[in-house]
């Protein structure tokens, strides 16, 4: 990547900049960290081309999202649990109906 030249005081970039700008944005709105963006850019042989890059990493995204929808798939069905099951009048009969159901 070529070093900014100045124009009028201001700092121009090459285009390239430009598109890898366009890639980092790309991962962000995939839901990549900061973290994992900078490994696609700098965690991998310099030889090793951008589309082998991404099944790598989108391969690590796919199973963590699973793990997330998982995780989210059972805080809605406790949620609606919650919301069908529970007459409780107080906090301690609810909190003490949690207990006994745990240990079932």
């Amino acid at each position: 990547m070529a070093a900014p030249r100045r124009v009028s005081g201001q700092r121009r970039y090459d285009e390239t900049v430009l598109y890898r700008l366009a890639v980092v944005r790309r991962a962000q709105e995939a839901g990549f960290t900061l973290d994992e963006i900078r490994q696609l850019f700098f965690g991998f042989l310099p030889s090793t081309p951008i589309s082998q890059r991404w099944k790598k990493i989108a391969e690590r995204k796919m199973l963590e999202l699973d793990v997330r929808l998982k995780q989210i798939q059972s805080m809605k069905n406790l949620l609606k649990k919650l919301q069908t099951c529970c007459e409780c009048e107080t906090v301690e009969r609810c909190g003490a109906g949690m207990l006994r159901s745990r240990k079932d």
